[in-house]
């Protein structure tokens, strides 16, 4: 895959699957091409070579509703819009309230919002109320989860979250898997790998490292590298 912009490659030869019910953690250097992958995936992007399939569905087929329904994504380097914590988490589509409680409660931000000025109802982004980052992110995350897509993916979801938020993360991949979506995770983050089936190590744009979680760190790989972190 090259970038749109230069048109460097980026991304070559690379080739995986997960099944409904499993997470994959996509881990390596800064600059392997770890976050191209995941634009990848959610149609950011598009393969010059090879494809993207969900349930025997080529992404690049589906229409950007079809899409929005079955994927959800939290980009590395997210923002909140100008208007309601509800109306960020639903995409700005008609408000489901209990599907936006419910995303809320997966990414353990709900009982934050509840607290605000306004609830739900409270605005944030543009001249809105200011949240820290990890309130952001969280939301981000929520947003991601609404009305429970069949795939998740995540992009350094745990950069900007506390110890407590890295928990809610957590018990939501666990809550993802158990309801049979897949969940793709960028994280060098050792707790974070630890919630995945499997893991990918990308270098240099190539996969170096792939097979199941506990075959892959039982076998040092990643640590080697240098690259994988407890924070």
């Amino acid at each position: 895959m090259s970038d749109p912009r230069s048109g460097r490659e980026i991304l070559s030869g690379v080739s995986f699957r997960i099944a409904a019910g499993e997470a994959l953690a996509i881990v390596g250097p800064n600059g392997a091409g770890k976050t191209s992958l995941l634009r990848a995936l959610v149609r950011d992007w598009k393969p010059r070579h090879g494809r993207i399939w969900i349930e025997g569905k080529a992404v690049d087929e589906l229409d950007e509703r079809a899409l929005s329904r079955q994927i959800g994504y939290l980009p590395q380097r997210f923002r909140l819009f100008g208007g309601s914590i509800a109306q960020n988490i639903c995409r700005f589509d008609s408000i489901e309230a209990k599907a936006v409680i419910a995303a809320a409660r997966d990414a353990g931000v709900h009982d934050e919002i509840i607290l605000m000025p306004d609830g739900y109802e409270t605005r944030v982004g543009a001249r809105g109320m200011i949240l820290s980052t990890g309130q952001e992110q969280r939301i981000a995350l929520a947003k991601a989860l609404y009305r429970d897509p069949l795939l998740v993916v995540l992009d350094e979801p745990g950069s900007s979250l506390d110890n407590n938020g890295r928990d809610a993360l957590a018990a939501a991949i666990t809550r993802l898997k158990a309801r049979r979506a897949v969940v793709v995770v960028a994280s060098n983050n050792v707790s974070i790998v630890a919630n995945c089936d499997k893991v990918l190590l990308l270098n240099q744009g190539k996969v170096a490292v792939y097979g199941d979680r506990d075959e892959v760190m039982r076998d040092g790989m990643p640590v080697r590298t240098g690259e994988l972190s407890r924070r």
